[in-house]
């Protein structure tokens, strides 16, 4: 009870927010298309007058004239004028409508799908953590242009029925005041109409969330990295029951709203059908044919424009309750783009020099750290491995590194400068990174290795990167070489590798880059020893002068570092050489012993090379 009526309360607002959240959406389709805003309000005004000088004066001229005896000649001369009017006007919408707004529309659909994505990419990454920011990230792009559209049509709505009502209702003024009554019953049924806006917008808020699982088990059953487990396990029978149980949720909701907004639609339809539009019809009627105060062209127009006023007061009041309700929706996608993310770039230009981990702790939520007082000096052009078990923080230190978070407590330094008060942009062009879960894109090879904007002059840095990596040959193999694109989800000649296969070429990466510092987590997980051990062998020739840092749950891969940190529980337990931490006898020592129990057998390693490797 308590959290809907603080949900009630957080939905109302003031006058001065709806004005402005609407008044944002109209100055971002101004920004991207000028001439589509000016041009439709100023033709929804002209082609409103012409609407009246059709559909009402024309009609009540030629009826009254034809009854006081006027000749065709004179009825005539307005008939021409007005359909010429409207001939040039139907023209020039014609073209408008058909030729230039749709290209103008894509401009505008181009502005806020590039604002939203550019937003996306700012916010931080511990947004995506988050079950409520992907609801009211949904809730944004659900507000892209679609409702951007919906806002100015309920502006040029707006100012059509404005001009439609002064219009109409002067002309049956002129005809009879007492009318001017039955036109404005209608105002007082606005409230239905709001509150019907209002049900239809909770409604929709409430079922977001049911809305982004039903989309995210259709996007899993038409995916390719999920076709094998539904084809052959059962978690297929876990999403259909979670698709139903969202479909369930969402026909709940609207059983909750619906005979609400039936209700609110039903009152307000009676106000404009019964007690407007019949009741100024028998009037009028009785006038003309019962007294015969009234003329037929005039009966004719007040029974055809009583209705109209009726319609557009009406609209009227529904047009200010769309934009109480539009409101609403732009609150949500002005939050999202106001958010100011809490990682921000510092004024310093980095230098280079030694990365150092002063004390660095950190938690995801409070009270819980995953990493505790850390402290680590890593120098330049040192090769340096982390190592321990699932859960001890090795990915977490990656992320703060790259400035993804900030220490809960501590500080790092960069060429002994806070990397708090460097330029972000271009503090995290210093590192080459590859993560443990490595993006895969369907672009092509040269686009997936360099990750920025290609052109053929880039080959020769990418074949190098791929010949590095242990990749020539497979992208040499390919149909269309480095512009073969990978997976077929837009090209049905596209390649789709295998996961090792993908992990050499995201390796490329890193050698086709001139950064000063090298992270990778998890780098070999999807290679065999063999190659993973040729893997390390050209990563070590390729970075010849770079910092490396490089995570792995191999042990074997960390004898390749100058110096090893072993995590456990978000601390440092053991760091040296690999020989001085095998001598030490410690936990780095019994984990590495176990792991070696594993190679032993192959026939590419003995035992005494396993742990005394001749790198």
């Amino acid at each position: 009870m308590h959290k809907k009526k603080a949900e009630t309360k957080k939905n109302r607002q003031k006058v001065s927010r709806i004005i402005a959240n609407n008044f944002f959406i109209l100055k971002m389709i101004y920004q991207a298309a000028p001439v589509y805003l000016v041009f439709n309000l100023v033709w929804t005004g002209v082609w409103s007058v012409l609407d009246f000088l059709q559909d009402a004066f024309l009609l009540r001229y030629i009826i009254n004239g034809v009854q006081e005896g006027k000749t065709f000649e004179q009825l005539l001369l307005y008939i021409v004028l007005i359909t010429c009017a409207i001939v040039v006007s139907s023209t020039v919408s014609s073209v408008w409508w058909n030729l230039l707004s749709p290209r103008m529309e894509c401009r505008i659909r181009q502005k806020f799908d590039s604002v939203l994505m550019q937003q996306a990419r700012n916010v931080d990454l511990a947004c995506f953590e988050s079950a409520e920011f992907f609801d009211q990230y949904i809730r944004a792009m659900n507000v892209s242009v679609e409702k951007a559209m919906e806002v100015f049509e309920s502006f040029t709505g707006l100012i059509w029925t404005v001009i439609s009502i002064f219009t109409n209702s002067f002309l049956i003024f002129i005809i009879d005041p007492v009318l001017i009554i039955f036109a404005i019953i209608p105002l007082l049924f606005t409230f239905f109409v709001k509150q019907s806006k209002k049900y239809r917008y909770e409604s929709e808020m409430e079922i977001t969330r049911e809305d982004r699982k039903s989309a995210y088990t259709q996007r899993i059953f038409y995916l390719n990295d999920y076709a094998k487990e539904l084809r052959v396990l059962n978690i297929y029978k876990v999403f259909f029951r979670q698709f139903k149980e969202a479909y369930t949720q969402a026909v709940i909701v609207c059983k909750k709203y619906g005979w609400k907004m039936a209700l609110m639609e039903f009152m307000s339809s009676m106000g404009y059908s019964v007690l407007s539009a019949y009741a100024a019809t028998l009037y009028s009627i009785w006038q003309t044919l019962g007294t015969g105060r009234m003329k037929y062209g005039d009966c004719l127009v007040v029974v055809n424009s009583i209705s109209q006023v009726t319609y557009t007061l009406t609209d009227f009041s529904s047009r200010l309750g769309e934009f109480v309700g539009h409101s609403l929706y732009i609150e949500n996608l002005r939050q999202f783009l106001e958010y100011q993310p809490k990682i921000v770039s510092g004024e310093k230009m980095p230098g280079h020099g030694d990365v150092c981990l002063q004390n660095v702790s950190f938690a995801y939520k409070p009270g819980k750290n995953v990493l505790e007082n850390v402290c680590m000096q890593i120098h330049q052009g040192e090769k340096i491995a982390l190592v321990g078990q699932n859960g001890s923080g090795k990915s977490t230190l990656v992320k703060l590194l790259l400035r993804l978070y900030d220490p809960t407590q501590g500080q790092i330094l960069y060429a002994d400068e806070d990397i708090r008060n460097l330029r972000l942009a271009e503090y995290r062009q210093r590192y080459s990174v590859v993560f443990q879960d490595f993006a895969k894109f369907s672009l092509s090879v040269r686009d997936n290795v360099l990750l920025r904007p290609t052109t053929e002059q880039d080959d020769p840095v990418v074949w190098d990167g791929l010949r590095k990596s242990g990749a020539y040959d497979l992208v040499d193999q390919m149909p269309s070489r480095l512009q073969t694109i990978l997976t077929r989800e837009f090209d049905d000649h596209g390649v789709v590798l295998s996961g090792g296969e993908y992990q050499k070429l995201s390796l490329a990466r890193i050698f086709t880059d001139d950064s000063d510092i090298v992270l990778l987590d998890e780098p070999s997980s999807a290679l065999d020893p063999v190659a993973e051990y040729r893997m390390y062998e050209n990563m070590m020739n390729g970075c010849e002068g770079k910092t490396i840092l490089f995570i792995s749950h191999r042990m074997s891969s960390a004898v390749f570092a100058d110096r090893i940190f072993l995590l456990e529980e978000g601390k440092i337990v053991e760091q040296g050489s690999h020989a001085e931490l095998m001598q030490k006898n410690g936990k780095y020592a019994q984990m590495f012993r176990n792991q070696a129990k594993n190679y032993v057998s192959d026939s590419s390693f003995s035992a005494n090379e396993v742990e005394n490797p001749a790198f």
